[in-house]
């Protein structure tokens, strides 16, 4: 079935029939390089019936504020680490530039108080598990960080929450034995066949609640092949791992009590020799089904399978555009569909990487992928959606094609900036020069606020927008602000002298925070918490460590007022993650000690007692028995400079000069 089928809608005819020549050719000829002759829509896309998408109305908008000043601080940059340069001894100046990545050169930015005492110090710890002898590595941008839960003896090793720890004893010992209520029978009458009713249900709910946060499938011709019982976008192995995502999501009680059960089964196929001879809707259930493990706190399991989808991506050569491989048996959805499945694993590991600290598995200097761009939809499109998704609406009515499609490829470019972020400023370095960290620290934010201000028009967002917006254009820009908190947060070790030099970085911090409660409570006005895919997971748990920062740690913030007020606003939108998600329990078993204390003094903002050598420390306390289960001895650190003050020396000379 060709995917150019399909009829032109009445709004584009009215527009060709009343509309003038465009100034400038339509999307489709300037990426195909054809002459366009700028009638909406054009005689090139009516041959051959595809939408004809007018680009002649996308201003760009005008250059932000903070990306103007920070373009602006890149010639003085320079001039500091030249005068570095210029002072450092001949050896020093060649081990300087042997340092220096040269693909920070692009982004050079001045060093500001902010950025003094962060870099060089703890990256992560290690979770140590006593009946297994193995340990866990959680790096600086996880979201361990926000579980108060370390003793002072503990060093740099985490003492896992309670909730987590129950579930690691739990996931040691055989799965349990009884099933949820109406499982069995289900199991008994054979009704998880693939066409039954209620595994349409669970993967309703996927396509509904789950599909604009796991791309890594086209959903139209998925599809079309499942109601066709079989194609080269379905497998049950997918099925099922769609259906074990998306029944976790469900209303309905009775799908949801199915979740595990849709997920024994993919794992039963998984194991009975599809990885023989794999393709790619294995790539794309691997990937779902360890997300869906991390986001139940299994991570070691979620990371396995994750990492196996990514060795495959490799492995069959979705690194490279299928472009590359000139097939003449390949169509256009066949290769979108392939790009898609890269760039779907590449934002996937950029997410997992970020949200459990450690290093990525997919490298865009080492891919030649092209951007995903949007197909039109199947000409039984419609009938597919109505049947399958959501009765009684058009396609038009649903989404925003155009928009969600545009939200892949600029989550996919946000990633990218994320993987230099993880690579350039947290993963453990060779080099201890703080000149340099900070730099890259700098360039980071550069490049974030250069993606924000090109974004085209249809994912812009601001608090003034009365408009209804996407969800996934929310997210997109929940993730963003992510990402700046994790960039400008204080990291875990810092001393009461230098508060005053995060002070800086933390107003960033502070902007971003109000911008996600914004963006929340747009999010619960228009489509409510109870579907929420585990993606707000990170978000949930980065927001919630710079309340507590703020509630803990007094002078940091320049504002305490409002502070109790966002946590009780964080509360309510991890109480109901947390009824979904296993892996926000110890978010929400945080946010309880913090109420719990400030309900006992009176008030979140009395100061107490703190370890300033562990941010974790925030007088946690472990049941008994949980904690014989670990081995919590010291585990050393990675830190790559041993005595601060080693750090704050450059920095401080450059700001006696520059004030």
């Amino acid at each position: 079935m060709s995917a150019r089928q399909g009829s032109l809608s009445p709004t584009h005819a009215a527009h060709r029939a009343g509309g003038g020549p465009a100034r400038i050719s339509c999307e489709r000829c300037r990426r195909r390089k054809v002459k366009c002759d700028r009638a909406r829509p054009c005689t090139q896309c009516i041959s051959v019936n595809v939408e004809c998408i007018n680009v002649d109305s996308m201003k760009k908008r005008p250059i932000s504020r903070s990306y103007a000043a920070a373009l602006e601080e890149q010639v003085a940059s320079l001039e500091v680490f030249i005068a570095s340069l210029t002072s450092a001894s001949h050896v020093e100046r060649d081990q300087m530039l042997a340092n220096f990545q040269q693909s920070s050169v692009d982004h050079l930015q001045p060093l500001s108080e902010s950025d003094i005492s962060r870099r060089g110090l703890v990256k992560g710890s290690l979770l140590r598990m006593k009946q297994r002898r193995s340990s866990q590595f959680f790096g600086e941008t996880s979201y361990y960080p926000i579980i108060p839960c370390v003793d002072e003896e503990m060093d740099e090793d985490l003492r896992p929450s309670l909730w987590n720890s129950e579930l690691e004893i739990q996931q040691s010992t055989t799965s349990a034995e009884q099933s949820p209520e109406g499982v069995s029978d289900v199991l008994a009458l054979g009704q998880l066949n693939p066409q039954n009713g209620v595994c349409q249900q669970a993967m309703s709910a996927f396509f509904q609640h789950a599909y604009y946060y796991h791309m890594v499938l086209y959903r139209e011709y998925f599809l079309r092949d499942y109601k066709a019982g079989k194609g080269p976008y379905y497998s049950d192995l997918l099925f099922y791992a769609i259906a074990a995502l998306g029944s976790h999501l469900s209303s309905d009680d009775r799908v949801q009590n199915l979740s595990d059960t849709f997920y024994d089964c993919a794992e039963n196929i998984l194991h009975s020799g599809v990885l023989d001879s794999p393709d790619v809707t294995t790539v794309q259930a691997l990937l779902l089904l360890g997300q869906r493990d991390v986001g139940h706190g299994k991570t070691t399991k979620g990371w396995l399978l994750t990492g196996l989808a990514f060795r495959m991506v490799h492995e069959m050569g979705l690194h490279l555009d299928p472009n590359h491989w000139k097939t003449t048996h390949d169509s256009e959805v066949d290769r979108e569909a392939l790009r898609r499945v890269y760039w779907a694993c590449f934002i996937a590991d950029k997410q997992l990487s970020l949200y459990l600290g450690r290093p990525p598995c997919l490298h865009s200097t080492e891919a030649d992928v092209n951007d995903s761009v949007r197909i039109a939809y199947p000409v039984d499109w419609d009938s597919l959606l109505d049947e399958y998704i959501e009765k009684n609406t058009s396609r038009t009515q649903y989404e925003d094609g155009v928009a969600f499609t545009s939200c892949f490829t600029q989550l996919a470019n946000l990633s990218k900036i994320v993987h230099r972020m993880i690579t350039e400023v947290f993963e453990y370095r060779k080099t201890n020069d703080a000149t340099i960290l900070a730099t890259s620290t700098k360039s980071i934010y550069v490049a974030l606020n250069k993606w924000l201000s090109e974004l085209p028009p249809k994912l812009h967002w601001n608090q003034w927008l009365k408009n209804t917006v996407p969800p996934y254009v929310l997210h997109l820009h929940i993730y963003y602000h992510t990402a700046l908190i994790i960039l400008y947060r204080p990291p875990r070790t810092l001393m009461t002298t230098h508060l005053a030099i995060f002070r800086q970085g933390f107003e960033i911090c502070e902007q971003s925070l109000a911008l996600i409660l914004q963006l929340l409570k747009v999010y619960s006005r228009d489509y409510g918490f109870d579907h929420l895919p585990l993606a707000f997971i990170h978000p949930a748990a980065t927001i919630t460590s710079l309340v507590l920062l703020k509630l803990y740690v007094p002078g940091l913030s320049g504002e305490q007022n409002g502070t109790a007020q966002q946590l009780e606003q964080i509360s309510a939108f991890v109480d109901t993650l947390a009824k979904t998600w296993t892996a926000a329990l110890p978010i929400q078993t945080a946010i309880k000690g913090a109420q719990q204390k400030g309900a006992q003094t009176g008030t979140l903002h009395e100061p107490i007692t703190f370890d300033w050598e562990n941010m974790m420390t925030l007088d946690w306390h472990i049941d008994p028995g949980v904690e014989a289960a670990f081995n919590l001895s010291p585990a050393g650190s990675s830190g790559l400079i041993a005595n601060e003050q080693a750090i704050i020396a450059p920095y401080e000379q450059y700001f006696q000069q520059t004030m």
